[in-house]
């Protein structure tokens, strides 16, 4: 009968041991909360639920913004690739065009060769 006493007197033991344990923990819990909630402005703890729910909303819509800005940084960059692609067989075809025009002029202005 003893044994189980004594075993039940620890088992109450540890039970005090870890409500304690638990307490020094809930108390931690609830002063960090209060810090959150005044760091981000909150008028008490019930309010941090809303203001992480607008703050995750605008982080969704930067997220979302950003997205659609990377999107566009790369089809600008296709249309500049294809644009300079063009403009280098303008170029080229500018370039003969130049060429045949001073062959034709050299051909029909026959002094300008004397130049």
């Amino acid at each position: 009968m003893d044994d189980k006493i004594d075993r039940l007197t620890r088992t109450v033991d540890e039970l005090k041991r870890q409500l304690t344990t638990m307490q020094v923990k809930q108390d931690q819990y609830n002063k960090l909360m209060d810090q959150i909630a005044k760091d981000i402005g909150a008028n008490d703890q019930k309010n941090i639920g809303e203001i992480i729910y607008r703050i995750e909303g605008h982080v969704m819509r930067d997220n979302t913004d950003m997205q659609t800005l990377m999107r566009e940084v790369v089809e600008t960059r296709r249309a500049t690739t294809s644009m300079e692609l063009m403009l280098k067989e303008v170029m080229k075809g500018l370039s003969v065009i130049y060429n045949s025009v001073d062959e034709l002029e050299e051909n029909i202005l026959p002094e300008r060769q004397t130049k």
